[in-house]
């Protein structure tokens, strides 16, 4: 059936499909097909029509078709989809379209088959309660949303603008907020019907850690390369990875609180901190709109960012590390451990991202190819105020956390510090004296 169904396919389709389209569609229809024949031979094995054997072996010849063809059809979607990532990579690499994917069967057709493969999933979770089927229509709810929005350009022309880069990207990171919120809604929802304290889904906690890692993957590319949207400016981007950043963050936390895992928390640290890191950076102006004097404002609202994190998780530390001292039970002691840890690894790696980026800053101006002064006294007052509140917020917790490793990373955020402000006033000393 499966070798008929893909030949007949072959054979009556439209003409201006390619071959993997015709591929996908035969075997996303066979699947869907078989599907649906199993669900009803189901149902008619309770009635007296058939024999309960016949009925079975129906049943299960048309889930290994069922099967067959799904697999057939997303091996052969995800080597389009692999190709306009790639496509889709080089136009926000050059700005300029390639237009190399549709040649691999990438379009409306990839679409309509991962819709029919979402509802053969479905079908068959109804008819055999497999939990594992719950995490392939996510995954498979996943990929049709991001298929939707790959759809479109990376960039724009516009008249008067030259290229524009559309708001995909967001969308993107939208998206995956959207179907990874939805996912651990319904988890929770389910865990409490079910009253039990882990509701075992096979791989799905590892699919939302994913997905969150894709989302602040998304985000951090839009903090390093600010471009205005053709439906928007800086601003609007950044609030909205600010919201992505959230939601992956809360979503994480729900998960990591049923049941302990440290990548789970990892993530949800990173996702929260740079969400803090969004919103600063949302509240810069508009101007200067040429990214060689735009950079360091954004160096300097990240700086101010990763020291508020640093502060307030280095004071949830203290707090934490205080009650485990008056902990009387050993399980509660060993959990407040295992969150110092987390927490005190996050704070680490966000001092040394903190004193990369204010190294940058401060010899931004004699950057090969950079013809910006930054020598302002509105930029060295801020650029002083946010090292110096790196600085403070580094020994805080070096202090608290006791840990020699923060302790000399500040070291070099003063020497960042001192550098920042010999490169900008070294210049006018020729004319001061």
């Amino acid at each position: 059936m499966f070798v008929l169904g893909v030949t007949t396919g072959i054979g009556v389709y439209p003409h201006h499909w390619n071959n993997a389209e015709v591929i996908m569609a035969s075997c996303g229809a066979l699947s869907l097909g078989g599907s649906v024949i199993g669900l009803l031979a189901s149902r008619l094995d309770r009635s007296s029509v058939y024999s309960r054997q016949g009925s079975v072996m129906v049943a299960r010849h048309a889930a290994s078709l069922a099967w067959i063809s799904g697999v057939t059809a997303m091996l052969v979607f995800m080597f389009a989809f692999g190709m306009r990532v790639l496509d889709f990579i080089v136009q926000l690499r050059t700005g300029l379209a390639c237009d190399g994917a549709g040649a691999f069967g990438f379009g409306s057709v990839g679409l309509a088959v991962v819709s029919c493969l979402a509802v053969a999933t479905a079908v068959r979770f109804f008819l055999t309660c497999e939990k594992l089927l719950l995490t392939v229509f996510l995954w498979l709810t996943l990929v049709g949303l991001c298929s939707f929005c790959l759809m479109l350009p990376a960039y724009r022309w516009e008249p008067f603008g030259g290229p524009q880069r559309t708001a995909v990207p967001v969308t993107l990171a939208c998206a995956a907020t959207i179907v990874l919120s939805m996912a651990v809604l319904l988890y929770e929802t389910f865990q409490k019907r079910a009253r039990t304290t882990t509701l075992h889904l096979p791989l799905f906690r590892f699919s939302c850690g994913l997905i969150a890692v894709g989302v602040l993957i998304v985000v951090v590319y839009i903090l390093v390369a600010p471009m205005k949207s053709v439906s928007g400016g800086f601003r609007s981007n950044n609030l909205m990875c600010a919201a992505c950043a959230a939601g992956c963050a809360i979503s994480l936390y729900l998960l990591a609180r049923r049941k302990w895992q440290g990548d789970l928390v990892d993530a949800c640290l990173a996702l929260a901190a740079f969400g803090v890191v969004s919103v600063c950076v949302a509240l810069l102006p508009e101007a200067p709109a040429s990214l060689p004097a735009r950079y360091p404002l954004i160096f300097n609202a990240t700086i101010v960012a990763f020291s508020i994190v640093i502060l307030l998780t280095t004071q949830i530390v203290y707090r934490v590390r205080r009650e485990t001292e008056v902990a009387t039970d050993l399980n509660e002691g060993s959990d407040c451990k295992i969150v110092v840890y987390h927490a005190a690894r996050m704070i680490a790696l966000l001092s040394a991202l903190g004193i990369l980026i204010s190294a940058i800053m401060s010899v931004w101006p004699r950057w090969p190819g950079i013809s910006v002064n930054d020598d302002s006294l509105s930029r060295m007052l801020a650029g002083t105020t946010g090292m110096l509140l790196l600085l403070l917020s580094m020994l805080r917790a070096a202090r608290h956390l006791e840990k020699a490793t923060i302790g000399v990373l500040s070291v070099f955020s003063m020497i960042c510090l001192l550098m920042f402000v010999l490169v900008r006033v070294l210049p006018f000393v020729d004319r001061i004296g």
